[in-house]
């Protein structure tokens, strides 16, 4: 608490730093001063957020050890009259991990849990050399076993529970989960390419996760909150001491499907006055078998996946100068943000459009031999950024939420190699 019983006093000129402009809003400046040691010479104890009831959603501590062993196999043979290479290799991976948390807002009771696993991951590539069918066309295929850590917030051991106020009075909670076990995921990829001299090629490519696990915030039956402080102090009444608690679990999972196309074209191979001209360009498709917020909710994806990912590149470079045109678009994506407590809010970005240009010029004789020059101009469209509140978590919405622009960039640069 503050000193002097909380009477105003002048913050010490010692503490003081430059004020913060916000000239942006009208206002010249405020004040700004050393937090940390105004904390040590105007309260008595330190400063801790023992009021908000979302305090146990972020004060944790996760702490985990793993030990991989791993090792891998080359492959240079051939099958028939096809070359294979590629490389067969394992990984086992044991995770040991712990979490540390708080009742609610009760920082003095503190609480610990976690769990340990072994996964064997193991992964092959190969790359089949089609030559002898037709000049530089190749297979690549690839199958592996992946995993990834759960999110760092899921893990916490940090628990929030009452019993209810009103009839029936009954116990229900929120919780982390720090007996959470990773994401495993079975992946497939086979692409076919053929390549045309240097900077010219085709390629189509079929691409299938399977996991075998997601990790859902589900409520939990009949849980024994034996032990638990009761902050609101209400009986409990009715099918005491067990309740609901809210929580991430791991549950089945679902595939993921895409395909992908790309290619680069050297206008040279057109026609010889095409020489110079070319595009790269590339364009995904992805479908997700998996509902993250349950079947009740089919059209919710998960965070991150775009259904449709694609880039175009238009470029002329010879003689020393270069100049390219490029576009690309994502469609709408599911993503997660934190909300002003800490709490994850799921918004939706909308699909976007940007094009840049860069052109540059380096002299290739004389005495500017080295000299070169670039300008680049990013976001030609002034394209906005806009987001959309949806629903997810417990929350139901469907608004806009934020439309911003950040303008054009115009970057210029010299440089010179000696």
């Amino acid at each position: 608490m503050l000193k002097n019983a909380g009477a105003p006093v002048l913050v010490d000129q010692a503490l003081l730093l430059q004020p913060t402009s916000l000239a942006w809003a009208g206002i010249p400046g405020v004040l700004a001063y050393n937090i940390e040691a105004a904390r040590g010479r105007y309260f008595d104890v330190p400063v801790v957020d023992a009021t908000q009831p979302s305090v146990w959603k972020r004060n944790y501590t996760i702490t985990e050890k793993v030990t991989a062993l791993y090792g891998k196999l080359n492959i240079n043979s051939k099958l028939g009259s096809v070359a294979v290479r590629g490389n067969l290799g394992v990984q086992v991976i044991h995770t040991n991990q712990h979490a540390d948390g708080f009742f609610g807002t009760d920082r003095g009771t503190s609480l610990g849990d976690g769990t340990s696993y072994t996964n064997v991951l193991p992964n092959l590539n190969l790359t089949f050399d089609l030559d002898p069918v037709s000049k530089d066309l190749y297979v690549r295929f690839g199958a592996a076993r992946t995993m990834a850590r759960a999110r760092m917030d899921d893990l916490k051991a940090g628990v929030d529970a009452a019993v209810s106020t009103t009839a029936p009075h009954v116990w229900s909670g929120d919780a982390g989960n720090p007996r959470l076990h990773p994401w495993i995921a079975d992946s497939l990829d086979l692409s076919i390419e053929k390549y045309f001299g240097k900077r010219s090629y085709v390629a189509a490519a079929v691409f299938s996760k399977k996991l075998k696990t997601y990790i859902y915030t589900q409520v939990v039956g009949h849980v024994n909150f034996t032990g638990y402080p009761n902050p609101g102090g209400t009986v409990c009444s009715f099918n005491c001491p067990y309740g609901n608690m809210s929580m991430p679990i791991n549950g089945a999972g679902g595939k993921i499907d895409g395909t992908e196309f790309s290619v680069a074209l050297d206008g040279g191979l057109l026609w010889r006055r095409l020489d110079g001209f070319g595009l790269t360009g590339s364009y995904s498709s992805t479908s997700s078998a998996i509902h993250p917020d349950g079947p009740d909710f089919p059209d919710r994806s998960i965070p991150g996946l775009s259904k449709g990912v694609g880039d175009l590149t238009v470029y002329f470079e010879k003689a020393g100068f270069s100049a390219r045109v490029s576009r690309r678009y994502r469609s709408p994506f599911r993503a997660e943000t934190l909300g002003p407590h800490g709490d994850r809010i799921a918004t939706e970005i909308r699909s976007e459009g940007i094009i840049d240009f860069q052109t540059s010029y380096e002299f290739e004789h004389g005495r500017a031999k080295g000299l070169s020059m670039l300008l680049q101009l990013d976001n030609l469209g002034n394209t906005p950024y806009r987001t959309r509140l949806v629903g997810g978590f417990g929350v139901s919405l469907d608004a806009p939420e934020t439309y911003n622009t950040y303008g054009r960039e115009v970057l210029f640069g010299v440089n010179y190699k000696l």
